[in-house]
């Protein structure tokens, strides 16, 4: 009878180490399915806020374009002085440079053709910080700037290992008017493209920048 109680205890004792070690899969599961929502609504929450930033950009890109200078430290100064009154609420102005809710650096400025001055190209540098979810977010990034398509000259990402080091570009791709012979357009890339244009964000030092340059 003794043997008999004692089997049913150490049953028991089993039994319930079992069912601990089970919530406690579920709970590490469930912290983990939690994380990953939080990154993504993150993720789309500032990639909305930076769809409408652009919107207001564009709205005023002739009065930007009349900014333009040969100092683009003194251009970029007055571009994000002019602009601060249509930020997004949790966006901040410090000097020339933008920073969002996520603290990613953004600048934009009037960029001349390389083969005609004639033509300027409004273009915005978004710099995300070395982060685990830099290649999550520059993907994200790739998808808000298809439907801009009909007005962006090119997309493309660059990176640096070391601030001394030489600027690593991937792959640019194009908009609709811009995507003439053997070029990438915008509007065609997929999922695996932009995964592998956005692969090393999450491992350079200096962390990496995607950079939408929109025709004038």
């Amino acid at each position: 009878m003794i043997l008999k109680k004692n089997n049913e205890a150490g049953r028991s004792m089993v039994e319930m180490l079992g069912v601990l070690a089970i919530v406690g899969i579920l709970s590490i599961g469930g912290i983990s399915a939690f994380q990953k929502a939080m990154t993504k609504h993150k993720i789309n929450k500032t990639t909305e806020e930076f769809s409408q930033f652009i919107n207001e950009l564009l709205r005023y890109s002739k009065d930007l374009k009349r900014m333009h200078t040969n100092n683009e430290t003194v251009e970029q100064a007055k571009i994000a002085s002019s602009i601060e009154f249509f930020l997004p609420s949790t966006w901040r102005r410090q000097y020339e440079n933008l920073y969002d809710s996520m603290n990613h650096r953004i600048y934009p400025f009037i960029r001349n053709d390389q083969t005609d001055v004639r033509h300027k190209y409004l273009s915005i540098d978004y710099h995300m910080p070395r982060g685990k979810d830099n290649t999550q977010f520059c993907i994200a990034l790739y998808d808000m700037a298809k439907p801009y398509a009909e007005v962006i000259r090119e997309v493309f990402v660059y990176t640096k290992a070391t601030e001394s080091e030489q600027t690593k570009v991937q792959t640019a791709v194009w908009g609709t008017i811009d995507c003439k012979k053997n070029r990438k357009c915008l509007n065609d890339i997929t999922l695996a493209d932009m995964k592998r244009y956005c692969d090393t964000c999450d491992n350079e030092k200096e962390g990496c920048s995607f950079v939408l340059m929109f025709r004038l």
